[in-house]
């Protein structure tokens, strides 16, 4: 009965509250730790408590800083652990065949969470959360141990490592500030979620041997070079040539002892290329020996050794291989783990393999339960669309239910690899009948049940730097071609139009009615030029941007387009008689923000300028101003992300009434209350109280933002 006494307790979500809120995610762990002591190894309690303190883990940071949001937290993911409706993302929920929600029968998760909704919303009605609207894609008991968003604008190269303890993660990371690099080192803790600063230096150097006597310099197409460390003098030239014919830029790293080099890159074919050195340092200068190479379909991402030098990970694509030193077999490859992954490390005893990729996404994995489950994050396509009626959601190549969530369909949309600079931006349109891609051809689906309707061949070879804008109705296309060099428009099943040429364009768009095509300037003057579609006539020539045009909107009403440059003034123009209305200067309350990187003399630097959007929040700003109409139904709500997390705000009010861990921005649903980004799909339950207070966000969440160079 004590037992029973205990379990009954660690599932009672008011106790677990006051112990979170007390003692933090530590205490909570350890109050799971004693429950499941106290009951049968296996048995179902022990299971339901063992998948709860796995929950909290996975999301300790955010936990850290919003207890409050541990009833949504556990939904996430303990109710899609085995709710009915799981079964129906089979196909989304990562690559494995363990049919996982049928071993909590007798404790369904999803109950008891269901439970304590009922009760929280009885004697707090007020009480908002945000409801994931589909599972996680990995989802418990499947090898990921921890995952944070870690937001910075980079990792110094490699820079991660266990701690001696194996409980921590240390990472670097650095920014120009100032005018100077800055380099801090931190140190995460995944058991409890605290992240901090880390005052000494992380043990392995990847580009100076032990001894800081020798270090490496890229040559560029050329290969690499072993210099002094103290004169700055080349001593030894690796040339690419001794790997590949046709390399590009090149890498190099040292082992942590220095005995082995490793130099990689890339060939002109999109190829991966790489090769080993053995270096011997018995003579005045390093020699070094040709011992392996490899050529791959594809770039490396990542490459680094173990802290023993006897593995060397390889991160490529969504794939991680590791192979034995001195041999150069494989000894295991897993698919799906960390894309594109910036950083890549082992643990001491290699049970657990840490990632970080591109998004600031940091992971650790159990390498065991890895191999056995096979269980995959999706891939980041950077793809997410509504319907205007809100029925469909695309985030390709998944097409759901925009309204519930449920998986419609997954589309026949490969990924297609580009040599350099990738598919063209804003490619996708997604009307309330049909989607439409422009890459290699026009693709077609309908969005009912996610059929492929057409493919037309065109000559339109769009590429990242091109610009596409569709009309409203999904009915017409405009591309700017830097491969033709002109201005076209489409009309899907009939011919493309010729309209202007000798121009670059940087933004395009249709007016509502698709009379109008706003054609912005890349290049001085940075002219907006209106043209009538029907005609292909060019009626005006807007002046008044000084930077290059970075975004537009057309009023409701048709009467008035709102104009931005990059970093500059928001322009209003009378789109009849192609006259400026007003302007003013972007400043800090403009809604959306933007890290941008320069190239200064050779060095990367990272500065901070405006860029203004036509998101929920700006059109809310915008709507009023010179009778500019930009919403016809506001909404009480509008989001934001700060850092590593997605916050949901009221109007008139700088506090938040829900929060879930993301770092990156959503796109709201028509109804205003669901959001969605490339990873989650959520919405807004609950019916909060008005706010009109001052208060801030978190200060716990401001100081960490400050100390990683956020904000």
């Amino acid at each position: 009965m004590a037992n029973e006494a205990v379990f009954e307790r660690l599932i009672d979500l008011s106790y677990l509250e006051d112990i979170l809120s007390a003692d933090g995610v530590k205490g909570l762990c350890e109050a799971f730790d004693g429950g499941m002591a106290q009951v049968v190894r296996s048995s179902p309690e022990w299971h339901v408590l063992s998948l709860f303190k796995e929950a909290v883990q996975l999301d300790a940071a955010f936990l850290c800083l919003y207890p409050h949001a541990l009833l949504q937290c556990l939904w996430y993911r303990c109710w899609w652990y085995d709710c009915p409706n799981v079964e129906k993302f089979e196909r989304y929920i990562g690559n494995s065949t363990h049919r996982y929600w049928e071993t909590t029968q007798q404790y369904p998760l999803h109950k008891i969470l269901e439970r304590w909704w009922e009760v929280r919303r009885s004697f707090e009605p007020d009480f908002t959360w945000l409801r994931a609207l589909r599972p996680p894609a990995v989802p418990l008991g499947h090898g990921l141990l921890a995952q944070t968003f870690l937001t910075m604008s980079g990792y110094a190269d490699g820079d991660i490592e266990f701690s001696s303890a194996q409980t921590s993660m240390l990472f670097t990371i650095r920014r120009w500030q100032s005018g100077q690099l800055m380099r801090r080192s931190f140190a995460w803790s995944w058991a409890d979620g605290s992240i901090e600063e880390y005052s000494g230096t992380l043990s392995y150097q990847r580009h100076q041997t032990p001894d800081r006597r020798w270090s490496l310099r890229s040559l560029g197409f050329d290969g690499v070079a072993i210099e002094d460390a103290e004169t700055h003098t080349d001593v030894v030239t690796i040339a690419s040539a001794e790997i590949s014919e046709d390399a590009g830029t090149m890498n190099a790293l040292f082992s942590p002892s220095g005995q082995w080099l490793v130099m990689y890159g890339w060939e002109f074919d999109y190829d991966g290329v790489l090769g080993v050195w053995r270096v011997d340092y018995t003579e005045a200068i390093p020699r070094c020996t040709l011992a392996f190479q490899l050529h791959e379909h594809s770039t490396y991402d990542f490459v680094g050794f173990s802290s023993d030098e006897a593995l060397l990970l390889l991160g490529r694509g969504p794939a991680t291989t590791c192979l034995e030193v001195g041999t150069w077999d494989e000894a295991w490859r897993l698919e799906g783990l960390c894309h594109s992954p910036q950083a890549l490390a082992l643990s001491e005893d290699r049970s657990k393999l840490a990632g970080v990729d591109g998004r600031g996404l940091f992971t650790i994995w159990d390498i065991s339960k890895v191999q056995s489950l096979n269980p995959r994050l999706h891939r980041n396509t950077g793809v997410v669309r509504f319907s205007p009626d809100g029925r469909r959601l695309y985030t390709r190549p998944w097409l759901f239910d925009g309204e519930s969530g449920e998986l419609i369909s997954i589309l026949d949309d490969p990924v297609i690899h580009y040599l350099e600079g990738g598919p063209p931006q804003h490619n996708y349109m997604l009307t309330n009948e049909r989607l439409l891609k422009v890459e290699r051809g026009i693709h077609c689906w309908e969005v009912e049940r996610g059929q492929k309707l057409s493919t037309h061949k065109t000559r339109l070879r769009p590429g990242a730097s091109d610009e596409i804008a569709f009309s409203k109705d999904g009915n017409m296309i405009a591309v700017w071609s830097r491969a033709r060099d002109g201005l076209f428009v489409y009309e899907i099943g009939g011919e493309e139009t010729f309209l202007y040429g000798k121009v670059e364009y940087s933004k395009l768009l249709f007016s509502w009615d698709h009379r109008y095509l706003f054609a912005g300037q890349a290049e001085r003057p940075h002219i907006i030029h209106v043209f009538d579609v029907e005609t292909g006539r060019l009626l005006h020539r807007l002046r008044g941007h000084k930077a290059e045009i970075h975004s537009m909107f057309v009023s409701l009403d048709g009467r008035m387009l709102a104009s931005s440059g990059a970093g500059e003034a928001l322009i209003l123009w009378n789109i009849e008689r192609g006259e400026q209305i007003a302007s003013r200067e972007l400043d800090k309350d403009d809604p959306f923000t933007s890290w941008i990187t320069i190239d200064v003399e050779g060095e990367s630097q990272t500065t901070k300028r405006y860029f203004w959007e036509p998101t929920p929040m700006a059109l809310e700003r915008l709507h009023g101003w010179h009778d500019f109409q930009a919403l016809d139904d506001p909404k009480p709500w509008w989001s934001l992300v700060r850092g590593n997390t997605l916050h949901i705000r009221m109007k008139g009010s700088q506090q938040s009434i829900a929060s879930f861990p993301s770092n990156e921005h959503p796109k709201a649903h028509p109804n205003g209350r669901i959001w969605a980004n490339r990873h989650v799909h959520l919405r807004l339950e609950g019916e909060p109280i008005p706010q009109t207070d001052d208060e801030t966000l978190d200060q716990a969440q401001r100081d960490l933002e400050e100390a990683m160079f956020f904000g």
